[in-house]
């Protein structure tokens, strides 16, 4: 093992971790097809899909455990997808470009592009199609990427945009307005009502085979995601996988502290390919046990080279101020 896991200065033995290096190096040896399930699972992460073959049933696949959630009708759609919602803040939010659709069915009462829900989002003015009164409409202001509200142009990151493409956002800093950001064209599109959801259904939504749509998990919620509520416990480990597959520092926030500094060995130390494949691990394992404090997930690793299983668990435990954390990895 020397070869494949050398420990950093003052780390303790990771056994568990080490068979995690000891996995992503026998991939990186013997690499998946590209048509794998779980290279489709993660070039359609984010995106909608629309069965081609059958009647239209609509699903989206979720980021944090690339797994598909069934959309249903547009109310459902819209639970679903509002469910699934991460929080990010206003300056955050200010980093990705406004989508706008067209012949979008909301009331739109200045007659200016942008219903009135997208104008209350943005903060322009639904009574007057010029907010800022410089001689451009709302609409042309906000589809160029300029300030609708004022003089300049939006300090877009495509960067940011790029990390966090497919996901859905609620405004922590606002009144919990939703938004879908396309990995399509990395633009964020208003959740205000269903009639939004069904518009960008309508639009991205991306034909799939039924062959195709098999080869991604359904995550078992996904019948009925809309109408009970999903533990806060259950979402942690895929949103862990989600931000370890992109070497996204706030991955650590979803670990106790004491495994901080390990996620940052990794982050140091493991390729693009080993870290796909470490949140690969993390969002297919499956729950062994639960109880109201604490959830076991478990993943029986193959090993290729040997021809044998090893059993991996990992622990969410729910901390003293209520939030739920994973305990090793």
């Amino acid at each position: 093992m020397s070869t494949l896991y050398q420990k950093s200065p003052g780390m303790s033995s990771i056994k568990i971790f080490s068979k995690i290096l000891l996995v992503s190096a026998i991939f990186l040896v013997f690499p998946p097809p590209a048509g794998s399930a779980e290279i489709l699972n993660y070039r359609l992460k984010g995106k909608i899909l629309i069965q081609a073959e059958s009647r239209g049933e609509a699903w989206y696949v979720y980021p944090g455990d690339l797994k598909r959630y069934s959309l249903g009708r547009p109310d459902d759609a819209f639970a679903v997808m509002k469910k699934l919602a991460s929080g990010i803040s206003n300056a955050n939010l200010e980093k990705i470009a406004v989508g706008i659709i067209e012949n979008n069915t909301s009331l739109d009462t200045d007659k200016d592009g942008l219903n009135d829900g997208l104008e209350d989002a943005i903060g322009t003015d639904k009574n007057k199609n010029d907010t800022d009164g410089d001689g451009y409409s709302d609409k042309t202001e906000a589809a160029d990427g300029f300030n609708p509200n004022g003089s300049g142009r939006k300090k877009i990151d495509l960067d940011f945009s790029k990390k966090y493409s497919g996901m859905i956002f609620l405004q922590t800093e606002g009144r919990g307005e939703a938004w879908y950001l396309n990995p399509s064209n990395l633009k964020r599109y208003y959740l205000g009502r269903p009639n939004d959801v069904l518009a960008i259904l309508i639009k991205f939504g991306l034909g799939i085979t039924n062959a195709d749509l098999e080869k991604i998990a359904a995550s078992k919620t996904a019948a009925n995601a809309g109408t009970a509520e999903v533990s806060s416990g259950e979402n942690i480990i895929g949103l862990a996988a989600r931000t370890i597959r992109e070497r996204d520092e706030s991955a650590s926030s979803y670990f106790i502290p004491a495994m901080k500094e390990r996620i940052q060995y990794a982050f140091e130390n493991m390729s693009k390919e080993s870290l796909l494949l470490l949140g690969n691990i993390l969002s297919g394992s499956s729950i062994k046990s639960k109880n109201s404090e604490e959830i076991i997930y478990k993943n029986d690793v193959y090993f290729s080279l040997g021809g044998y299983e090893v059993p991996l668990e990992f622990k969410v435990k729910k901390q003293p101020d209520g939030k739920w954390l994973l305990m090793n990895l």
